[in-house]
């Protein structure tokens, strides 16, 4: 007899010695079911999207007007210089015409309100005399007929004098404040600017 069929032997002979409850047992064994790869797919695609969609509707919200680190109101954008000039709380040194510092090397704002005679001043730094500069003589042009200002404005610098409400021109610069009739209105961006400084 060959070696293989005494191990063949051997083999059903141990098969029969196995208890037939753990054969019945082993036949009608079914593994556990497990969830289909494509639902726990979608699953995490679906968190990713929640995910995305709340960190976009986070940077919304900080970075709309609802949310402000100072909690405080935030204030109107002026309309006219006049505007500006008529909020100012009187914080500045007023001085007489013979006091302007016209040629002391520095730059002021200069203004004076309708019906008073002495000239407020306020010092400009070098950066903010070259913004309002920048934004000086240009405007909308006032009409046939100059309106009726509450505030009169002038910048002096290098003993130069020049009003936002005229144009750009030699004939509209003086050497000391002098009367005038308003040629243009100044832009937005020169009364926003007037506001940052003075206020």
């Amino acid at each position: 007899m060959s070696n293989k069929i005494k191990k063949a032997e051997l083999l059903l002979d141990r098969i029969g010695e196995i208890d037939d409850s753990l054969l019945s047992e082993a036949l009608s064994y079914r593994p556990q079911r497990r969830a289909p790869r494509f639902a726990l797919i979608a699953a995490c695609v679906a968190l990713s999207v929640m995910l995305v969609l709340g960190a976009v509707g986070a940077l919304d919200f900080i970075s709309s007007d609802r949310f402000q680190n100072d909690k405080s109101p935030t204030s109107p954008t002026p309309t006219s210089l006049d505007e500006v000039m008529s909020e100012l709380d009187g914080e500045y040194e007023k001085l007489s015409e013979d006091e302007l510092p016209y040629r002391d090397g520095n730059s002021y704002l200069v203004w004076q309100y309708s019906g008073e005679s002495g000239y407020y001043v306020a010092s400009l730094q070098k950066t903010q005399l070259q913004e309002l500069m920048g934004k000086i003589g240009k405007g909308d042009e006032v009409g046939e007929s100059s309106p009726e200002l509450e505030c009169k404005v002038w910048i002096i610098s290098g003993g130069s004098v020049l009003s936002p409400y005229l144009k750009s021109n030699r004939g509209n610069i003086g050497s000391e404040v002098f009367e005038y009739d308003a040629e243009i209105y100044p832009t937005a961006d020169f009364i926003l600017c007037v506001s940052a400084i003075l206020q």
